[in-house]
Formats: structure tokens, sequence, C-alpha cells
């Protein structure tokens, strides 16, 4: 049998001269959702999402403005069945799905450096979380840990930079 879904959004948005919050509110039931090429029952997912846009004048003569992001989701994700690895079933427990991080959390700097460079730095970071229920590890207490990811990176662009050695001359 196909999975079934049914999905509710609300969302609000409120934008100002030099920022913007963006909430939203979601809740998803699934119904005859397939594992393993079976049907194992129904699940049912709801959360919260929040991403903050900013940006305000760099203080670098000739560059275009700092940007920043925030972005932070929620999630509960619920089966009404889980899979026993002790007798290679699935069994009514309504539980967690697993393998999806109740929290996440990404933030996002951008700094212009005048017309040709560019610096960026994002950092991630995402809650611990259980595991699927046919992973055996669930079923010994294990989780998948949390994390955080840094990345920045310094951009030249050649492009732009013959472009204003050209107009200079």
């Amino acid at each position: 049998t196909p999975e079934k879904a049914r999905n509710l959004e609300f969302i609000a948005i409120y934008q100002g001269k030099y920022f913007l919050h963006d909430m939203s509110f979601f809740a998803a039931q699934y119904t005859d959702v397939i594992a393993g090429a079976k049907n194992v029952g129904g699940r049912d997912i709801h959360g919260f999402e929040y991403r903050g846009d900013i940006h305000f004048n760099n203080p670098v003569v000739n560059s275009a403005d700092i940007t920043g992001k925030i972005f932070y989701t929620y999630t509960r994700a619920l089966a009404e069945r889980q899979f026993d690895n002790n007798q290679s079933i699935w069994i009514r427990d309504y539980d967690n799905v697993g393998d999806i991080a109740p929290h996440k959390i990404t933030a996002i700097l951008n700094i212009p450096i005048q017309h040709y460079w560019n610096f960026n730095i994002r950092g991630n970071w995402v809650s611990a979380r259980d595991l699927f229920s046919e992973n055996p590890l669930r079923q010994q207490g294990i989780k998948a840990k949390a994390f955080f990811k840094l990345d920045a990176n310094l951009i030249f662009t050649m492009e732009n930079a013959w472009h204003c050695l050209h107009y200079q001359e």
C-alpha cells in the first residue's frame, strides 16, 4: 500500500528595516509508512522552525552590507511501530522514529570586503538523537551523539577584481 501524508503548516513573517523573523509551526501525519519493503504503520511529526536574518552597514568602505542568519528547528517524530531486533518483527510501540535530531541550529555570518573579497563563517549544531529502530544498537541504549561543525571561507572573486582594476586605469 502506498504511503499517505497529511501536512499542516502555520507561518508568520515579520520584516523590519534591518531584520526578518520567520516562524513556522508544522504537523504531519503519515499512514502506511514503508520500511524494509513493508507497511509498518503510522508516524506523527510536529515541530517549530525559526529563521532570523539581519543586515547592517559594513564599516569597510566600498563594501556591501554585513549579513547574518540564524536557523533553529525543533522536531518531534513518533512512530506507532518499532522494529524488535531480537524477534526480527515490527511491534506496536509508540516511540521516537529515530535518526531525526530534535534540535538543530545553524548560524551564518557573511562579511563582504570591498568588491572582491568575502569572508563567510557558518556553524551547525545537531543534538543527540535516537537511532532508527532497525538499528540493533538502539536496543542497547546507544544514541547518535550531538555534534558541532564550523566552516569558514575567504573568497576572492577575480572577475570583480578585474573590473575594479580596469575602471581605475
